[in-house]
């Protein structure tokens, strides 16, 4: 899910142009913390398979609207995608599950793959949690 969240990129209607070329292996690094991870991107089209080390997720970036499985963190999520020239957008709202005291806290995220050249990718997500808004912006780079 962290790749979904970290990678993936949304609003509401299908967009006219194609999806840039996403496809390949990536090594990210999030600026604010240094936290580096290897990502690899599968695309065909509007379809997208991203894995890293936490797995595997797949989004559709064609504007419809999608569910999101429940997970160990997340609840009632889901999410719409679409490209928009260099770039795809997604916008994704849920719930975010606490295991440890059994409550679950409404979640909304804006995300903004950029696709700046063909070896390099920034993400910008904007995550809102209980009216608490936190920015990160992901670089990543071709390998």
């Amino acid at each position: 899910m962290k790749a979904l969240i970290a990678l993936v990129a949304v609003l509401g209607t299908t967009s006219a142009f194609a999806c840039a070329n996403f496809a390949g292996s990536f090594t990210c690094t999030i600026e604010d913390d240094n936290y580096t991870y290897n990502v690899l991107i599968e695309q065909n089209g509007y379809n997208f398979i991203i894995t890293d080390d936490e797995g595997s997720d797949e989004f559709v970036a064609d504007g419809q609207r999608r569910s999101i499985p429940n997970d160990t963190n997340m609840r009632n999520a889901a999410y719409v995608a679409s490209c928009e020239g260099q770039s795809i957008k997604m916008q994704m709202t849920g719930e975010i599950f606490d295991d440890e005291t059994g409550q679950s806290f409404p979640f909304s995220s804006n995300m903004d793959h950029n696709l700046r050249t063909r070896n390099h990718v920034t993400q910008t997500t904007v995550l809102e949690v209980l009216g608490q808004t936190t920015t990160t912006v992901t670089h990543c780079q071709r390998n």
